[in-house]
């Protein structure tokens, strides 16, 4: 469905750059001299049903990239300022090379200079918000919609055989809980990392480990060679800011070597 909505709204990068090249260099350009007020938030959502009463305001907001292109001097964006809904097309002009790539979420600084409506390659009408940025910075899937409410360093290790799990800290936000854990082989044979299997007690409550695709964290791997070591977050549904225990399970390759559950008793402060 995201693909679909991507390719309705999708200009041809020629359409993009005709839409700034002629407001850019106009008499009387909005993008220039003194601002007409300050848009953000749910008022630039609702600026989106009458964008030309807005031409001339500065705004700054969270989006999405769904198309980017450079021209040598500037970099023209397609972006989601809606990144939740695939809403609300913006078409943002940065001069120079803000290091964002497709499908990362931004922050914009800019200024709003009218309104564009062209057709996409299908035919089909497609209107979005013009802005000249003064700024584009790269953010996270994490810091939009699941930001760190409060952070524990644990810094806990169990080693059986020369296998190790290390839980680094734990993150707490609304609705998930990450838990840092970090692996490290030095025993004589591979290591099996199960984190489909981890569970968290806590209470008499016990949770199992969940997936979110959309924020595409790093995850550890499920096999460790001899010799290595990396790391990854596990993550939990939300959990209340209590201590708990994280029980973990792994196994060596060689069937002579027996390893435990990985029991971690974390302690969380109280706030």
């Amino acid at each position: 469905m995201k693909t679909i909505k991507k390719s309705i709204v999708l200009l041809t990068i020629s359409a993009v750059l005709a839409c700034f090249g002629v407001l850019l260099t106009g008499c009387g350009d909005p993008a220039t001299g003194e601002a007409k007020g300050f848009i953000s938030g749910s008022d630039l959502s609702a600026a989106f049903t009458d964008i030309d009463a807005y031409k001339g305001y500065d705004t700054a907001y969270y989006g999405q990239v769904f198309q980017i292109e450079n021209d040598g001097t500037n970099t023209y964006f397609q972006i989601w300022q809606d990144y939740t809904n695939l809403n609300n097309n913006t078409i943002v002009v940065f001069p120079g090379k803000p290091g964002v790539s497709e499908n990362d979420y931004v922050y914009v600084e800019g200024r709003i200079i009218g309104k564009f409506e062209g057709e996409n390659a299908f035919g089909g009408k497609v209107t979005a918000m013009k802005i000249n940025a003064t700024k584009v910075e790269k953010t996270s899937y994490m810091d939009l919609f699941v930001p760190t409410k409060l952070s524990v360093d644990v810094n806990q290790t169990i080693t059986q055989k020369k296998y190790s799990l290390t839980v680094e800290k734990v993150e707490f936000a609304d609705t998930e809980t990450r838990i840092y854990v970090k692996a490290a082989n030095d025993g004589k044979s591979n290591f099996n990392i199960y984190t489909y299997s981890a569970k968290v007690k806590q209470g008499k409550k016990q949770y199992e480990q969940k997936d979110n695709f959309d924020a595409d964290y790093k995850s550890l791997p499920s096999e460790l060679m001899k010799d290595a070591e990396d790391d990854g977050i596990i993550l939990f549904p939300a959990l209340e800011r209590k201590d708990f225990t994280l029980i973990m399970e792994g196994s060596s390759d060689d069937w002579n070597e027996s390893l435990k559950p990985f029991k971690f008793k974390v302690k969380i402060p109280e706030e």
